[in-house]
């Protein structure tokens, strides 16, 4: 398990520089996604997911997005998604159970898979290049990324509370 927020920027960063990454949020994403080897599929329709954005299934190598998202909002999914396909597999889960059961707690494996998710959406130097460009203008900079406001937000609270922004 990664340890901490540095160690999740410096592996996206290494992961990205190491490797001719694409530098749009979507293809990125994308390019991530394809290396864990794992099949992608939209949650069935007509089920009830109780805000569920995504889940993994290890056993089947398979992640589900919920298909109501937005565009922004199933990238991101994706992307945590990603994450536990990349980082957790090996810690004896067969299923998304564990994480479904968690969903309403700020797991350490929860919590990691959403850093790198934020990492891997809004890369740190890129985001804050941004974020003075546009002068903190949230829609802009959501643009810029092809993601939503809510995630920009979370973005910027996050780095101004570290006193990175």
């Amino acid at each position: 398990m990664i340890k901490n927020t540095i160690d999740i920027r410096n592996k996206v960063k290494d992961s990205m520089l190491s490797a001719k990454v694409p530098s749009d949020t979507h293809d990125r994403v994308g390019y991530f996604f394809k290396k864990t080897g794992y099949t992608l599929k939209g949650l069935p329709h007509g089920d009830s997911y109780d805000g569920i954005s995504g889940m993994i299934i290890f056993k089947l190598k398979t992640i589900f997005i919920n298909h109501k998202l937005s565009t922004g909002e199933k990238f991101f999914a994706l992307a945590h998604e990603t994450a536990h396909a990349l980082f957790h597999s090996e810690q004896g889960h067969s299923s998304s159970i564990h994480y479904l059961k968690q969903r309403t707690k700020k797991t350490p494996i929860e919590t990691e898979a959403n850093k790198y998710a934020y990492e891997l959406c809004f890369p740190y130097e890129n985001f804050v290049k941004s974020y003075r460009e546009n002068q903190g203008d949230v829609k802009k900079i959501a643009s810029h990324f092809f993601m939503t406001t809510d995630r920009v937000n979370k973005r910027i609270s996050f780095l101004q509370n570290r006193n990175e922004l």
